[in-house]
């Protein structure tokens, strides 16, 4: 939802935030017209922290120039939860 709500400010705006902070005002601002406005999170690690380079640490990973954001986690699931279990354990979150 978050990733969408970007591509919406971008379609809105003519060009994607400039930070996750710039998003999160501009939507607390406008929420009343803008229905679409979901705030990132990072639900897997609990931290919401915008990062600029994908360093693995936690949080989200954020370009301005093209509205991408990621998971800022770099190796495959089972790293940061060794007791997980799930189908996506070997998977890299910051590919999804």
């Amino acid at each position: 939802m978050s990733r969408r709500s970007i591509g919406l400010y971008a379609e809105q705006n003519g060009k994607p935030p400039d930070s996750l902070d710039d998003f999160n005002e501009y939507g607390s601002k406008s929420r009343d017209e803008s229905h679409w406005y979901c705030r990132p999170k990072d639900l897997i690690t609990g931290n919401s922290t915008e990062h600029s380079v994908l360093d693995g640490t936690g949080g989200l990973y954020y370009d301005p120039n093209n509205g991408d954001m990621k998971l800022n986690l770099t190796k495959p699931l089972k790293g940061y939860w060794i007791f997980y279990f799930g189908e996506k354990r070997n998977d890299v979150p910051a590919d999804w």
